[in-house]
């Protein structure tokens, strides 16, 4: 550990009521099961502790980034320099109010479609399956081509840089094809959101959900991920090109292009951030050269490269 970050952990403890370490490995957090370590690692205890924490940081002109299940996260080898801050069990809140949904950014997506499907409303069930978080799937507005998030939501709650707590409409969040503006606005952290379902049958939303979820088990590769590296190209499909390309089985270390669906990168045991980046980066250049079409990163690429 540094002695620097060491200090810092130990100045923000004083400040706020939550779970604070210095050099946490980030792959303890990542679905990849990769990543150097934290500067500083912050868990907060609710909401107002993390107005508290972006508050001090802000306050100490220290850097901070947060997420969730780190589902569709690369984290650089190097680590992330200043704050990571995680929002987990205080932000894992799942209610029901009629057709509205109360949830938390921290609940988990698969849990949230089990508790709406059974309770006999549409508008999520599509997502059975997606690995991360609420606040993940806003950010990236996840979704398959049954439906994306931000058709459903009505409002996201969050915390500005200054600590204050907002609430935006769609509009404001500016939802489209596997986007929202929280991708390129850091300065606002997702504490929760209201979604607006509708009625439909249980019994055929349930089938529906548990059909999604033994596809999913079938037709995608185990083993440690970030889900979907690329975005797909308007009215094409990455994998498939990927595919085409004869790209599946191609490995950077232990980094593979997974054999049972391209657009999927895998760790099969040592791989690194910078073996993971390397053969996306292979992929994109084989897949420009071959076909004309750039792919766009679906995986957020965090940390110090």
């Amino acid at each position: 550990m540094t002695t620097s970050n060491i200090e810092l952990a130990s100045d923000l403890r004083k400040a706020i009521r939550g779970v604070v370490k210095a050099d946490e490995p980030m792959s303890k957090h990542t679905t990849f099961k990769i990543g150097g370590p934290a500067d500083v690692f912050v868990d907060p205890a609710d909401a107002d502790d993390l107005a508290a924490v972006v508050s001090w940081a802000n306050r100490h002109d220290v850097p901070w980034l947060a997420f969730g299940a780190g589902a569709n996260m690369l984290v650089s080898d190097r680590g992330i320099r200043g704050i990571l801050i995680k929002m987990g069990r205080p932000f894992q809140r799942i209610e029901l109010e009629g057709e509205r949904l109360y949830v938390g950014s921290g609940a988990n997506l698969d849990k949230v479609v089990s508790v709406t499907t059974e309770a006999g409303l549409a508008g999520l069930e599509y997502a059975a399956a997606i690995p991360g978080t609420v606040g993940g799937a806003i950010v990236m507005n996840a979704g398959t081509y049954r439906g994306q998030i931000g058709d459903v939501i009505e409002t996201v709650s969050v915390v500005t840089s200054e600590g204050e707590r907002r609430d935006l409409s769609p509009e404001d969040s500016q939802f489209r094809y596997r986007w929202s503006v929280f991708q390129v606005d850091r300065s606002r952290i997702i504490v929760s959101a209201i979604m607006r379902l509708r009625p439909g049958d249980r019994d055929e939303l349930v089938r529906t959900a548990e059909g999604i979820r033994r596809k999913r088990a079938t037709n995608l590769p185990s083993g440690p991920s970030a889900g979907c590296v690329f975005k797909n190209p308007e009215g094409q499909s990455a994998g498939q090109l990927i595919d085409q390309a004869g790209l599946k089985g191609t490995r950077v270390g232990d980094a593979v292009v997974a054999d049972k669906h391209g657009n999927f990168i895998v760790n099969e045991g040592k791989a690194t951030a910078s073996d993971v980046k390397a053969l996306a980066d292979l992929v994109r250049q084989a897949i420009r050269e071959k076909f004309g079409v750039e792919l766009e990163f679906e995986v957020r690429i965090v940390g110090d490269w």
